[in-house]
């Protein structure tokens, strides 16, 4: 076969390695700073998805914030999970 149809090894986006795979096969450096997720076009988010954001805000050093921008009906699944209540997070509604 010639050709090759999957991801191809390369630079990825701001220093990160894309694997042939598609993963990230390491990062060549560190992101520092806050976090801004706009969710305001969603009008849905499982609750594995949402747990997923809210662990991964959980995780970051006490430093960096995040900021959720999102649906009202996606902020109360938020809010649910305990986001509402973590230090560093906001969630901005509208």
């Amino acid at each position: 076969m010639t050709g090759n149809a999957g991801p191809r090894p390369g630079p990825g986006p701001r220093g990160a390695t894309v694997a042939a795979d598609g993963g990230a096969a390491g990062l060549e450096q560190r992101f520092d700073g806050d976090i801004t997720v706009n969710m305001t076009a969603l009008a849905f988010i499982d609750g594995s998805c949402a747990r997923m954001i809210v662990d991964a805000a959980r995780g970051l050093a006490a430093s960096r914030t995040v900021a959720l921008h999102c649906h009202p009906a996606i902020e109360a699944t938020f809010v649910l999970l305990g986001a509402g209540d973590m230090a560093g997070v906001s969630l901005v509604s509208g």
